[in-house]
């Protein structure tokens, strides 16, 4: 998929950047023998605060071996990274820093688009909801690092394999959210599955200590209706992958009904 996000290549370069940064830390602070520290990126010379937090980090790094001196000039060169970051992309343009895609932020706006769509032209859309298997409560037990790898990983996947003109979103939950548009609940299945399989083809893997596990997914599409609450359709949707946690690399369809149909459902 070509990134839908190109006009704003620089958002995700220095999201990028963030994500890349923020791992070294991870190592740096864990690694009995941490790597050098890493170079500054082009853009550092944008602004004169994130500039000079660099400069004091490198400083730091290169003049000290303490530990707790390394990690304060750390923090703050990174709150001036951030800092940065929102200054390229304000914070409610809908942008996760670390995956490159859309934010959770932006899927109330987007979503409201194609109801409109829907509502004026008859235009169908489908949603879907993606977990990594086995994360959250009670799951895998990874490190920062590699939830991180994770999810980077996924992203990337949803990235190459949606149509240019759909939409990924990073949820705060560590669940990822499609819109697939002008499609059916049929093709929105079809959809996620070309994204389970691409997550499968990578042979994506993460370490669980004596062995490695690998990478898979499960997802749940589900086609709204007009005048749907989509709040209410993304908990629905939630739900019913919650409802499934001992299944892995599943693709799930749920069938939207009205209020009505909801209400007599649940009192029978």
């Amino acid at each position: 998929m070509p990134l839908s996000y190109k006009h704003n290549f620089k958002a995700l370069y220095v999201g990028n950047a963030i994500a890349e940064i923020s791992a070294w830390q991870l190592t740096y602070a864990s690694a009995e023998h941490p790597d050098p520290l890493f170079e500054p990126y082009d853009f550092f010379h944008d602004d004169v605060d994130l500039l000079e937090g660099y400069k004091n980090l490198k400083a730091s790094f290169e003049a000290s071996s303490d530990q707790g001196v390394i990690q304060t000039h750390y923090a703050s060169f990174f709150s001036s990274l951030t800092a940065f970051y929102e200054k390229v992309i304000e914070k409610d343009a809908g942008y996760d820093i670390l995956t490159g895609l859309k934010s959770e932020s932006a899927v109330q706006r987007d979503v409201e688009r194609e109801m409109e769509k829907l509502q004026r032209y008859k235009k169908p859309f489908s949603i879907g909801m993606l977990r990594i298997d086995g994360f959250g409560e009670g799951g895998l037990h990874l490190d920062a690092k590699q939830v991180l790898r994770c999810r980077l990983a996924v992203s990337d996947v949803l990235q190459y394999t949606l149509r240019s003109f759909d939409d990924a979103y990073a949820m705060q939950d560590g669940t990822f959210l499609v819109c697939v548009k002008e499609a059916s609940n049929v093709d929105g299945m079809r959809a996620l599955e070309r994204i389970r399989d691409e997550v499968a083809v990578r042979k994506i893997s993460y370490d669980l200590g004596k062995e490695d596990g690998a990478l898979t997914v499960s997802c749940i599409s589900a086609e709204p209706l007009e005048r749907e609450e989509i709040g209410q359709t993304l908990e629905y949707l939630r739900q019913e992958l919650n409802n499934n946690l001992d299944k892995k690399s599943q693709v799930l369809a749920y069938h939207e009904v009205s209020p009505i149909e909801r209400f007599a459902k649940e009192r029978e």
